[in-house]
């Protein structure tokens, strides 16, 4: 699986006189080197898109987009959107407060039991892969955050976890 650079985009939260937002999407040209020369080139846009438009420019974001040279999709039918590991956390700084990771069409070997058996439902929470992933959002460490600004207490983070099936309308 190498992830290519696809380039960079900006997103542009704007506002209506019925306080409604929405997000307008714009892709940089293939030109755009590197991420100052994005937010350069945002920078123009915002200024030039606020000079055109009755709507309030709320925000923007720049990123660089990676995607699969070579996509290839899972063939496991547990491999679907709907299924999904519900993982509940301790959040750092509050021991009473938990928030719920969910991972989508989790690994079977994250739960404690087999296809059939009792545990199967059940996210096994010393399962080094579930750990390393956690590592992300923790105080320590972590580079990502849960919402607010939270992330996972560095210890006794795993509180439960357990397999759900999400209705789909896509199949």
């Amino acid at each position: 699986m190498a992830q290519v650079s696809q380039g960079y985009f900006m997103n542009v939260t704007l506002g209506d006189v019925g306080r409604q937002s929405f997000t307008r999407s714009y892709q940089l040209k293939a030109g755009t080197v590197d991420f100052v020369a994005a937010l350069a080139a945002a920078a123009a846009l915002i200024t030039d898109l606020t000079a055109v438009t009755e709507c309030t420019v709320i925000g923007y974001s720049v990123a660089e987009k990676f995607q699969d040279a070579a996509v290839g999709y899972p063939t496991n039918p547990v491999g679907e959107r709907q299924n999904n590991a519900l993982i509940d956390v301790a959040i750092e700084g509050a021991p009473l407060k938990t928030a719920t990771l969910a991972i989508p069409g989790p690994i079977d070997a994250m739960f404690n039991g087999a296809p059939g058996f009792s545990g199967y439902d059940s996210v096994d929470g010393a399962n080094a892969l579930l750990i390393a992933f956690m590592d992300n959002f923790k105080e320590t460490g972590g580079a990502f955050s849960i919402s607010d600004g939270e992330q996972i207490a560095d210890t006794g983070s795993f509180k439960a976890g357990r397999r759900v099936h999400r209705k789909s309308k896509v199949g």
